[in-house]
């Protein structure tokens, strides 16, 4: 399992209450059905593992996938592992637009029930004062 996390800490205003459900924003990056598979795949490992999740349609730009965060008032956006460009330039936005307590997570399509952990950690990471 590879997993790579980042949050760039501020004075985060999105922080679960004790028993809130954390909401994920999932990016799907391509058209490709492989893609959409993987992307499926992490939706039900998070969805079973009590989180609710927000699957973006093929191919959104980072500014869309920005937006539809702040709309979900999401606490973390996941990419999967071959979109480092998209999650830097999604890191950069949620910067200038004061949300950078949103926590960004690069998952591998093999991220398994593992995941759940380091996005909870990230997120804790995030929101911390």
């Amino acid at each position: 399992m590879k997993i790579t996390l980042s949050a760039a800490g501020s004075a985060g205003v999105r922080r679960c209450a004790v028993g809130e459900r954390l909401r994920v924003v999932l990016v799907t990056p391509g058209d490709a059905e492989s893609d959409t598979r993987a992307a499926m795949a992490l939706a039900r490992t998070l969805r079973d593992g009590g989180m609710e999740v927000v699957l973006t349609a093929a191919g959104p730009t980072p500014d869309q996938i920005v937006r539809t965060a702040l709309q979900e008032d999401a606490g973390a956006i996941g990419f999967p592992e071959g979109a480092p460009d998209a999650a830097s330039a999604v890191r950069r936005l949620l910067a200038e637009r004061d949300a950078a307590d949103v926590a960004v997570v690069v998952a591998g399509a093999d991220a398994g029930p593992g995941i759940l952990d380091e996005l909870r950690a990230a997120v804790a990471r995030a929101t911390a004062p």
